[in-house]
């Protein structure tokens, strides 16, 4: 086999591209598989717990409505009961749904840890609310 020869030459570049179409090939399909797992997760984990965070935020801001409705008002027996339970009820499902969020993000703990704080601040503010309330 002379390595001066056309023929060799002419072969070691094709399969020299050959090698590096498989390669490139290869690559991609990682890449691509990398990209589609990315996908799924944003989708199924990340928007999830985008939506229990603000349907939190909403819960508790209308919590945090209905304690007021009791001290803007004439407070009869009714609406009083009606705003308390309303509160309860709100400040419930922030809770739930949060606890939801921590359960759905637990393989992501640099973003739990941003949550530290997170039942000690919730339970100081409901147990304020419910004196204030009783």
């Amino acid at each position: 086999m002379n390595l001066r020869s056309i023929r060799f030459r002419y072969t070691a570049m094709f399969c020299s591209i050959a090698v590096i179409f498989i390669v490139s090939v290869f690559l991609y399909t990682k890449l691509i598989t990398k990209t589609e797992e990315g996908m799924t997760q944003i989708g199924q984990t990340f928007n999830l717990a985008i939506s229990l965070v603000l349907n939190a935020d909403r819960d508790l801001y209308q919590a945090q409505v209905a304690e007021l409705r009791l001290f803007q008002e004439e407070v009869s027996d009714s609406s009083f009961f009606k705003n308390k339970g309303e509160f309860e009820e709100n400040a419930q499902q922030a809770l739930d749904r949060m606890r939801e969020y921590q359960r759905l993000m637990k393989a992501f703990p640099e973003i739990l840890s941003k949550l530290n704080t997170f039942q000690a601040s919730y339970d100081d503010w409901f147990n304020h609310a419910r004196e204030v309330l009783h």
